[in-house]
């Protein structure tokens, strides 16, 4: 994945090796440099905010969220204590963000809403499900997450993260 912000100009993306972040400026892809992602693992799965200030990243079969300032190239992180996170998407004010455990039949899995300026669960959707991707329609009012087990699309109305389909 490659995020790019428009208050930076630069293009972000994470090193598959190790948990390092690598930032180019897009100007003229060079002046590329290499800091921590604030992450121990390596990431999965990374999504910016619509006004281009912050990075989120997963990291691999854990339960925090690296909160990346693209200014101040800082991160602070997110433990929420939903172990496997597994992918994200971003909206204009949140950030869903889908988890799964599956531990000797006992699966559990959701989908976590998290409100972009305060940085906490305002929602949030459990289930046996684990989701492989997540989308937003265009407004926002909807969110399909993808579930490999049965092949299916479920739908989730964002306001009330109540899902649709069963």
């Amino acid at each position: 994945d490659v995020s790019y912000s428009t208050v930076t100009n630069k293009l972000y993306f994470y090193n598959t090796v190790n948990s390092d972040l690598m930032i180019v400026n897009a100007n003229d892809f060079n002046d590329a440099h290499i800091v921590p992602s604030g992450l121990t693992t390596k990431p999965t799965d990374i999504e910016i905010t619509k006004n281009g200030k912050y990075l989120f990243i997963l990291g691999t079969n854990a339960s925090v969220i690296s909160v990346f300032d693209v200014e101040s190239e800082t991160s602070s992180v997110l433990d929420f204590g939903y172990q496997y996170l597994t992918d994200g998407t971003m909206g204009n004010n949140f950030y869903y963000v889908a988890y799964y455990r599956g531990t000797g039949g006992n699966d559990v899995g959701g989908i976590l809403k998290i409100d972009n300026n305060t940085n906490s669960i305002s929602g949030h959707l459990e289930w046996g499900y684990q989701v492989d991707q997540l989308k937003l329609t265009a407004a926002e009012e909807l969110l399909y997450a993808v579930t490999p087990v049965d092949s299916t699309v479920q739908v989730i109305e964002t306001r009330t993260m109540n899902r649709i389909t069963s």
